[in-house]
């Protein structure tokens, strides 16, 4: 019987630990009465989200493949001919489905960058309530 069970469990408790201390940490910040501190992560996030988009570009198709062919007289073993054959011929233009594939991954890669960013503006406006709460009972005094 294989351990896996063992290290799926180990494995998501791990990774919801440091999901709970990436939460924990954006709520400190976003509290902190200096406004900048709380877009830390969330620009840190979208960094990681503009570095995927740049990978995935990089990797598209880009650049023309071709390949080395030898004819070989079976006979002799001479070399009769050596040629290079296109084997892959790079796209011009892009298509829709690469539009597609890039809206697709900066949506999906832009989860955490949305997520932190509403713990960040709900953190504001409830600091923004407070303060307009205190105001109305100093006003009241």
């Amino acid at each position: 019987m294989s351990n896996l069970p063992i290290n799926l469990m180990f494995s998501s408790l791990f990774m919801l630990l440091i999901l709970s201390l990436v939460i924990f940490i954006q709520l400190k910040l976003s509290r902190s009465e200096n406004k900048f501190l709380g877009l830390i992560l969330p620009i840190i996030s979208f960094l990681f989200s503009l570095s995927m988009i740049i990978g995935w570009s990089s990797f598209t198709d880009t650049g023309m493949i071709t390949e080395q062919v030898t004819t070989v007289n079976e006979e002799t073993g001479e070399i009769i001919e050596e040629t290079e054959e296109v084997v892959h011929q790079p796209k011009e233009k892009m298509t829709t489905d690469d539009f597609l594939e890039i809206g697709y991954l900066t949506l999906i890669s832009n989860i955490p960058t949305i997520i932190l960013s509403g713990i960040y503006l709900s953190e504001k406006n409830k600091m923004k309530m407070r303060k307009e709460i205190e105001k109305m009972k100093i006003d009241d005094l």
